[in-house]
């Protein structure tokens, strides 16, 4: 064997060497690229695992959420009508109460009214009977007869009788005309 025989040998060798080398790494590289792709797989699906369940608690939330919102708003309407009730129910008692305050104010004015007419009428009264007694009084410290004092008395009341009667006022029972 000769030099160049060895030295081709070598090379050859060393090519091969070279080959199992070039060999080796490319499994290597293709082995990385495998693994590079089920690392992005496994993350691709574990993405869209966890996108999955988010989306999915998301889902769930927004319905607990319209439920909530739902019950809210029932909750709203029935105090709103119940408001709205009461608010009638008071604006009825106020408008009921405010026409029984006007009845009362009305009445009570009637009656001081009438009171104020019943005081005069019993003034008016108590006057004439004042006067009835003075002249009574004179008549016996006059001491006159009888027949005078009543003949006097008689054309008094019947004057007095005449003008009370001009006057509306009411007779009193029994001492006008006696």
């Amino acid at each position: 064997m000769s030099t160049h025989e060895l030295e081709e040998r070598r090379q050859q060798e060393e090519l091969e060497q070279i080959r199992q080398e070039n060999l080796a790494m490319r499994e290597t590289i293709r082995q990385a690229t495998e693994k590079s792709k089920q690392v992005r797989e496994k993350a691709k699906n574990a993405y869209i695992s966890e996108t999955l369940e988010y989306q999915e608690r998301f889902r769930e939330q927004t319905f607990l959420q319209q439920e909530n919102i739902s019950i809210i708003r029932d909750q709203y309407r029935k105090v709103q009508e119940i408001y709205k009730r009461k608010t009638t129910d008071m604006n009825e008692r106020l408008e009921f109460l405010t026409t029984k305050a006007n009845r009362v104010e009305t009445r009570r004015k009637l009656e001081l009214e009438g009171s104020c007419a019943d005081l005069e009428n019993m003034r008016r009264k108590i006057e004439f009977y004042q006067k009835y007694i003075t002249k009574l009084k004179s008549l016996v410290e006059q001491d006159q007869g009888v027949a005078d004092l009543f003949t006097r008395l008689r054309n008094d009341d019947m004057e007095e009788q005449l003008q009370s009667d001009a006057q509306g006022e009411p007779r009193f029972g029994g001492m006008e005309n006696e």
